[in-house]
């Protein structure tokens, strides 16, 4: 059964030019890696940036490593973070804390 998911971003493995595994800290798995493909209309890279909330649809499964995540989708507006250089340098800084803190079970 296929859920919406909302996580925030930790880091980004491009797997080849279709796809990218995204590992996403939840609030209800934990850490966890997503497979995401990449539709050749819509350029959702962008999504993958350090301190994006990202809104995803997944059918989660414990059991598995990575799971296929669907319909990305930013959860709120971060043009004042994109915006501001000293913010875009602290966003950085706090992804790269929170990657190397955060493990998995």
């Amino acid at each position: 059964m296929s859920q919406r998911i909302e996580g925030i971003f930790l880091r980004a493995t491009k797997l080849n030019h279709l796809s990218t595994i995204v590992e996403l800290y939840t609030q209800k798995f934990g850490r966890a890696s997503f497979i995401f493909s990449r539709s050749g209309k819509k350029n959702t890279s962008f999504l993958f940036q350090p301190f994006h909330i990202i809104e995803f649809s997944a059918t989660y499964n414990n059991e598995k490593k990575i799971n296929r995540g669907s319909k990305p989708e930013l959860a709120f507006s971060i043009i004042d973070i994109i915006s501001d250089v000293r913010k875009t340098g602290y966003a950085l800084l706090l992804t790269e804390i929170l990657n190397k803190v955060i493990h998995k079970e």
